[in-house]
């Protein structure tokens, strides 16, 4: 009696699986588990009961129906998702009058671009529908830098045209779109819009707050609130012509479209404002400024092409000028600044330290004629010790001033020639020592190049005078002595000895009298060495 009990029980559940599955296909997503209600039954009526082989046997079989009719019904799903997928992608396929439609709405997008952002707008959301969630992530990867929740929250019924709570594909290429323009009155006018929330046709101080704040966040640029605030007050201020305390989108355009720091604090896409405002610049933009590396061209043929900062030469760059001068080095706020090289159109070339656009601090200096200097400049002049080197082999070493010699210097020629001493306007001039090549040496003073003043000079021969000089010249009162023992003591005049004078020769006899030309000329007194003295006079008698 307890088989057949057992018997009718086992009937039964099969019963029940069975209304269970066909229930199961009629209503849909009713999702009773048959495993957990056989296993209920048998901890009630029939727990402890099925532990013959025939009811092992039995309770498989129950259970590989629930899987088939589980695996029947997922592929019924996953058909039905395919389907709705497929009937979702042909709703959304780009329509040839979409394109047309959209590519006269909006003039910089050509088709190309217009079917890449369908594949990615398809990307985003499966389903032809943009929420507001899938918004924000889409600018999230726009901005990657910045918070976009408070500019989002303000934009996305903007462009959610139909208000519908989602954009469609045209309204999301529209979105897109304004924040890549390089149209700044558009892209004004979307910013009013956008913060215009109470769609009165006017904006508030407190508008245009939020218009600062939201869109520095959405940037990643800090703002800190009393700047905010404050700037928030003058572009009021600027554009409210009515002064009733709020401006209409004509006014803020007409206030705001000619002032760079207003607008780069208002729109998100500022850089592409920028580029389109000044075309003769390509590169690297950072908050609506040059910044980075970039190339800039100007109109009269000037070309730099380097690094950037805040709209300014900053960094390493090479400027080239139209008629052939180059300069490679360090910028620093638009003027060159550190090590640089600058190569003139004539060939002259210029390699050290910059100032402010000028030479300042060591470099060399080659001209085109060969000549080089080496040593210290200060404000594009050589006014500091250096060496200077021309190409036949002169070399000068020492103060320079306006690129001339002046000052203490050493001035060394090809053939050995040494002069050290005083300089003045690339003359010698003041005490110096000269050297020539053959080894006459002067010691003295000097002016405007030549010995002038009181100087002592020997030759390589032996010979000595020491007296004045005038331009290269013994003139004036001075002593000589020759290497085999002669002397000379009186006047001289154009290096000749002229005038009174004492002359004594080795065997000491000796001459004191009048001289013409080196000759004894005139009145004298002859003097031997026994002691005879004569007074004679001389008509242009030779010394001998």
């Amino acid at each position: 009696s307890n088989s057949n009990a057992v018997q009718g029980q086992i009937r039964q559940t099969k019963n029940i699986d069975a209304t269970i599955v066909h229930r199961s296909d009629i209503v849909k997503g009713f999702n009773i588990s048959l495993s957990r209600f056989h296993h209920q039954l048998a901890t009630t009526s029939i727990k402890g009961r099925l532990t013959t082989k025939a009811d092992v046997e039995m309770q498989e079989e129950i259970e590989a129906k629930e899987t088939a009719e589980r695996e029947k019904q997922a592929r019924k799903e996953e058909e039905a998702n395919i389907a709705k997928k497929k009937l979702i992608r042909q709703e959304s396929e780009l329509q040839p009058q979409q394109i047309d439609d959209l590519l006269h709405a909006i003039d910089s997008l050509d088709e190309d671009r217009l079917k890449e952002m369908h594949a990615e707008f398809l990307e985003l959301c499966a389903d032809g529908q943009m929420t507001r969630e899938i918004f924000f992530n889409a600018f999230r990867n726009l901005y990657p830098k910045g918070k976009v929740n408070n500019y989002c929250r303000y934009a996305f019924p903007v462009f959610d045209q139909d208000s519908t709570g989602a954009l469609n594909f045209t309204e999301y290429v529209t979105a897109m779109h304004a924040h890549e323009s390089d149209d700044l009155e558009d892209s004004l006018g979307l910013a009013f819009d956008v913060f215009d929330y109470d769609k009165s046709g006017t904006i508030d101080q407190k508008e245009i707050l939020h218009m600062i704040t939201s869109t520095n966040e959405l940037l990643g640029k800090s703002q800190d609130l009393p700047t905010a605030k404050n700037l928030a007050k003058k572009i009021l201020d600027f554009c409210d012509k009515k002064r009733n305390g709020k401006i209409t989108k004509e006014e803020f355009l007409n206030g705001c479209k000619n002032k760079k720091e207003y607008y780069e604090m208002l729109i998100p896409n500022s850089e592409n404002i920028a580029t389109a405002l000044d075309p003769n610049y390509e590169g690297e933009l950072e908050y609506g400024k040059k910044s980075g590396k970039g190339i800039y061209t100007w109109t009269d043929g000037r070309r730099y092409e380097g690094q950037w900062k805040d709209d300014v030469r900053h960094g390493n760059g090479i400027e080239t000028l139209v008629n052939g001068e180059q300069y490679e080095g360090e910028w620093k706020d638009d003027k060159k600044n550190g090590k640089g090289v600058q190569l003139l159109s004539d060939g002259m070339r210029f390699e050290g330290d910059w100032k402010d656009d000028k030479k300042n601090g060591k470099g060399f200096y080659i001209w085109s004629d060969g000549r080089r200097f080496e040593g210290e400049w200060k404000d594009d002049k050589q006014n500091a010790k250096g060496i200077h080197t021309w190409p036949d082999g002169r070399q000068y070493e020492g103060a320079l001033k306006d690129d001339l010699k002046d000052g203490n210097g050493i001035e060394t020629l090809p053939d050995g020639e040494r002069y050290e001493g005083t300089w003045k306007n690339d003359k010698k001039d003041g005490k110096g020592v000269q050297t020539t090549a053959n080894g006459d040496r002067y010691d003295g003073e000097w002016k405007d190049d030549k010995k002038n003043g009181k100087g002592v000079c020997i030759w390589s021969d032996g010979r000595r005078y020491e007296g004045d000089w005038k331009d290269d010249k013994r003139n004036g009162k001075g002593v000589s002595s020759w290497p085999a023992g002669d002397q000379y003591e009186g006047d001289w005049k154009d290096d000749k000895i002229t005038g009174k004078g004492v002359y004594i020769w080795p065997n000491g006899d000796r001459y004191d009298g009048d001289w013409k030309d080196t000759k004894k000329n005139g009145k004298g007194i002859f003097t031997s060495t026994d002691g005879c003295r004569i007074l004679t006079e001389f008509n242009m008698s030779k010394h001998n």
